[in-house]
């Protein structure tokens, strides 16, 4: 049987590293419905738990704030994960594998795509 993360490591690693797993098995299910390599999921979850972890550490709490300061607060969180992981996914080369994009599968002839159409098909994908 496997014991909790937090019974191994302190509860912010544990809570770290259980954003991070939850990361890989949504890509592990990216990866198998889209039949091509794409880590985004991973990095956007980590950034999440970093910043629950950070937001814990200096005490933010926003539950005493109206329901559309919480929305943008949220909102705003989310999008900035995201940035940081299309970011780290661009820098990556969009993945762990040089594996062509659906673009460039269905324009071959065209050199010009490189890796930005390929984050744009993934957050595509993540909104759908």
């Amino acid at each position: 049987m496997i014991a909790p993360l937090k019974k191994v490591f302190p509860s912010r690693i544990s809570l770290i590293l259980t954003f991070i797993m939850t990361g890989i098995v949504h890509d592990l299910v990216t990866m198998a419905v889209r039949q091509d390599v794409a880590f985004l999921f991973t990095p956007w979850v980590f950034f999440l738990g970093i910043g629950v972890v950070l937001g814990k550490t200096a005490g933010m709490d926003i539950a005493a704030r109206s329901w559309g300061v919480r929305a943008a607060a949220q909102l705003t969180y989310l999008g900035f994960c995201l940035a940081l992981a299309i970011l780290v996914f661009t820098i990556r080369g969009g993945g762990l594998s040089p594996v062509k994009s659906v673009s460039q599968r269905s324009c071959p002839n065209n050199q010009n795509f490189r890796y930005w159409p390929r984050v744009c098909e993934n957050v595509a994908f993540i909104i759908m």
